[in-house]
Order: structure tokens, then C-alpha cells, then sequence
């Protein structure tokens, strides 16, 4: 066999190690929590879907952030399309089609995101922006009571919402401004889906009539969380349970200690705990993690509130009171990445 055939097969055999080694996750909490660290990370939200790079990262201590990126986020110029709406341009998120990104915004959490525009004597009426949901919105016409103008810088600066986007020129209804900030619509809206434009050439008097763009990424954030069941001696109470994870630990529950313990499903596969009483004091409990097997493992404590786990496959812990008399009283669950 030659060198050239020996040394082909290395780099094949290397490419091929290199590609089956890589992780893919479903999500950045996913990611986070599996990997313990921040970074860009492989998300597929669907499997055998498209593959995007992420920024994944915590903030807060207890919430992901995902930071995705887009084809519009150079400044891009339109000239050169007089009709209304006649320049089209659709956001792509990374490799996403409009199915696996609707599935990554269902476990993003709640996301913002930002806009640089410039109109230059363009007509207000030509141009239009269309968000995820289907809402299009002109200039001056965002509905959602945050801003008139479809960018709220100007109603951040003054801190009204009753604001249209400020012309700089003295054009009513071709005019010169220069705006940055986030879009003025509800988080659930986004994101910048299209952008249609027109009057951007020469209008009678000779002015030359510019738009320049540049789209954001779509950052969005979510707090870990789990669904919480308790078992049958207190069934009645499931109902509540959504207080433990509502950051505060000013809702509380009590239970009967000796016949407690509280089942926690979890999205990902979940490693840290933090349980906390009335006034953020740390609480007597036992914790384990359960496989698919059925068998347990026990979690350690660090510092009393925290306790660690084995990962479990299945993604169920259970919670018990190390206290057989009494009550005891929780106050807050909180996930932590890591």
C-alpha cells in the first residue's frame, strides 16, 4: 500500500472519530447541566434535525442563557427598491428551519432581542417588519404598549411609551433617523422573522433614500425547573407545589414530616439541589436519584442546602425528611446548573 493511500486513510479514519465523538444536546440547559460549564455547544432541538453552534451560558447563578446567532447581523444596506414591501428578506437562525426553530423557542425560555436602523428619507408606509408569531408591525404601530416605534430606544431614554421613532430630519413622512434597541413587542412575539422595504432610490428632489440594518441576536434566558408531585399522604396538595419554584421564599408548605417525601422530575438530566425553609434556612433532608432500574442512589450535601446527585436517566429524585416528628416546611426548590 503507498504512503498517499496510508496517510488518506488516517485523516478518514480521524474525521470519522472526530465527527461521531462530537455531543449533540436538545438544549442549552441540557448542555450546561451535562457539562457543568459555559460555552458554544451543538443544539439539535429535533433529532436528526439541523445542528446549530449556541453560546450557552448561566446567569444569576440559576438561569440559562442561549445566545443565537443570524444571517442579518452585518450592517446591510437597501437601495435600488422603489415599491412598497418589493425588498423581501427572511431571518434564518442558524441552521434552523421554521420547525426546529419553534421547538427551540418551546424550551428557550423568555427571549429579547435588538435591531440597528437606519431610514434615510425612505417612506414610512414602504416598509414593514413581520415577527415569529405573524404580527407585523410599521414604524410607528407596535401594539404592545411598550412603544410606538417599532425599536423602544426612544421610549427607554424618556421612559414613555407613547413615543413614535424620533426624526432627526424635518420630513414627516420620509424621514432621517438612526435607531438601536430592542423591538417593542412581547418576548413571546419574537423573533425578527422578515423584513419587507421599499422607496429606497431617488425621490423628486434628488435625494438618494437609504435604508441600513442590522438584526440582533435573539438572546433568550429560563430558570431550571422540574415538576413536583408529592406522594399519597398529601395528594391534596399538588396543586400548590408550583410555589417552590417561584424564586421566593416568602410562599412556603408545610407537611407531616414522618410520612413526607417529594418526587422531582426534571427536564435534564439534573445533578444540583438547593432546598431552603422559612428565612433561606437549610433543612433536614434526605435526597436520592433514581434509574431506570428502579434502584436509588444517595445524594451528598454541601453546606446543608445543597445536595449533590448522580445524574439520573430517567430525570426523577426523590426528597424525604431525615425528621420523623413534627413538620417541616419548604420554601423554595432551586436547580442549579452547576
Amino acid at each position: 500500500m503507498s504512503i498517499e493511500k496510508i496517510y488518506a486513510i488516517i485523516i478518514y479514519v480521524h474525521l470519522l472519530v472526530k465527527f461521531t465523538d462530537s455531543t449533540v444536546f436538545k438544549s442549552c440547559s441540557e448542555a450546561i447541566v451535562t457539562n457543568q460549564a459555559n460555552g458554544f455547544y451543538d443544539i439539535q432541538p429535533i433529532e436528526y434535525g439541523s445542528i446549530t453552534n449556541i453560546y450557552c451560558q448561566v446567569v444569576n447563578d440559576i438561569h440559562i442563557e442561549s445566545t443565537l446567532g443570524n444571517n442579518f447581523e452585518e450592517n446591510t444596506t437597501i437601495n435600488g427598491y422603489e415599491f412598497q414591501y418589493s425588498y423581501k428578506r427572511t431571518i434564518m437562525y442558524g441552521n434552523f428551519n421554521e420547525t426546529q426553530m419553534d421547538e427551540y423557542l418551546r424550551t428557550a425560555g423568555t427571549c429579547s432581542q435588538t435591531m440597528y436602523f437606519y431610514n434615510y428619507f425612505s417612506h414610512l408606509s414602504f416598509t414593514h417588519f413581520i415577527f415569529w408569531d405573524g404580527l407585523i408591525v410599521n414604524y410607528n404601530d407596535a401594539p404592545d404598549g411598550i412603544c410606538k416605534c417599532f425599536l423602544r430606544q426612544v421610549c427607554d431614554e424618556d421612559a414613555s411609551n407613547e413615543l413614535t421613532c424620533r426624526d432627526a430630519g424635518n420630513e414627516t413622512h420620509s424621514p432621517s433617523f438612526n435607531h438601536t434597541g430592542k423591538f417593542s413587542v412581547l418576548p413571546q412575539r419574537l423573533p425578527l422573522k422578515k423584513i419587507e422595504a421599499g422607496d429606497t432610490g431617488t425621490d423628486p428632489t434628488g435625494h438618494d433614500e437609504i435604508i441600513h440594518f442590522a438584526v440582533g441576536k435573539l438572546k433568550c434566558s429560563k430558570r431550571l425547573t422540574a415538576k413536583l408531585t408529592v406522594n399519597h399522604f398529601h395528594q391534596c396538595e399538588n396543586e400548590k407545589l408550583h410555589v417552590l419554584l417561584d424564586e421566593s421564599v416568602s410562599t412556603c408548605m408545610k407537611f407531616k414530616a414522618s410520612d413526607f417525601y417529594l418526587n422531582i422530575q426534571t427536564e435534564v438530566n439534573h445533578r444540583k439541589f438547593k432546598i431552603l425553609g422559612s428565612n433561606s434556612q437549610c433543612l433536614k433532608f434526605g435526597m436520592v436519584s433514581k434509574d431506570e432500574n428502579d434502584r436509588t442512589r444517595q445524594c451528598t450535601t454541601i453546606d446543608n442546602c445543597v445536595y449533590n446527585c448522580l445524574a439520573s436517566p430517567i430525570k426523577q429524585y426523590f426528597l424525604y425528611s431525615l425528621d420523623l416528628i413534627g413538620d417541616v416546611e419548604i420554601c423554595e426548590i432551586v436547580l442549579l446548573p452547576f
